[in-house]
């Protein structure tokens, strides 16, 4: 079977985990951030389950999965395929991320050196970060971030944190400002929920994620976030396409030419 090329926005989504008002923060933001990097200040890493979700009513779509997770950038996660059969896996040792396709006998790779390089010269926030759920504060573009309530996550009670997220910027997403609500435990200060907004109907949320089944700093096994290809094994490079695909979506739009009169 030929190795198939992934769409850099396919492998882009991947590596993102794949989205404002500024006012000073009040007493309740203050406390809740307090707690929230203090409990999370001894955590080293996670696995959960994930299930991730898009649209609403008969147009919504659930696809789940597991997620490991080892402080500061490790990262497993496997997921259904998006289309075909069988798992698709990325791996992220903090410096690589392979993204495995067995089904398209497809495994991509991307540099991650020279990616957080090209965020810091297009003074892009590190979006590396989006599924460290025991850094939920990193979600959000610093300063935009308030609480506004306590909820409910299954069983888990948890601080509702509203703010703009830290892609905020990326023309290419569809909107200028995205605004996201997480659901912070209270016990452990680790996100169960997040929910990517709608930019017309704020209560309304255009996809969420949320993480189940949480146990902190497990004992991970050899080898849970290494990758070494086969010999012979098809491997298609995509650096230079998931930075091109972050270029573009920072391309800002020319203004409209006034309306003839």
């Amino acid at each position: 079977m030929t190795a198939r090329r992934l769409a850099p926005s396919t492998v882009l989504i991947l590596l993102l985990g794949t989205i404002a008002f500024a006012a000073a923060p009040d007493e309740a933001t203050l406390a809740a951030v307090k707690q929230i990097e203090t409990k999370t200040a001894t955590v080293k890493g996670f696995t959960a389950g994930l299930a991730m979700s898009t649209g609403s009513g008969t147009q919504k779509r659930t696809v789940k999965g597991t997620i490991s997770f080892a402080i500061p950038d490790k990262l497993r996660m496997t997921t259904p395929m998006p289309i075909g059969k069988g798992d698709q896996t990325t791996i992220s040792d903090g410096s690589v991320t392979w993204v495995l396709l067995p089904a398209f006998n497809t495994t991509a790779k991307v540099d991650m050196v020279k990616v957080r390089a090209a965020m810091k010269d297009l003074d892009v926030p590190d979006q590396t970060q989006q599924h460290n759920i025991a850094r939920p504060l990193a979600l959000f573009k610093p300063g935009t971030v308030r609480v506004t309530g306590i909820a409910k996550v299954g069983d888990t009670e948890c601080w509702v944190l509203e703010g703009t997220h830290g892609a905020a910027g990326l023309q290419g997403l569809g909107v200028k400002t995205i605004r996201v609500r997480a659901h912070v435990a209270t016990c452990d200060g680790l996100t169960r929920q997040v929910a990517f907004l709608d930019g017309t109907d704020p209560k309304k949320a255009r996809a969420t994620i949320e993480y189940k089944a949480v146990t902190i700093n497990p004992q991970f096994k050899p080898g849970t976030f290494a990758h070494t290809p086969a010999k012979d094994a098809p491997v298609i490079d995509q650096t230079e396409q998931v930075i091109g695909m972050l270029k573009s979506l920072l391309k800002k739009k020319p203004p409209k030419p006034p309306d003839p009169k």
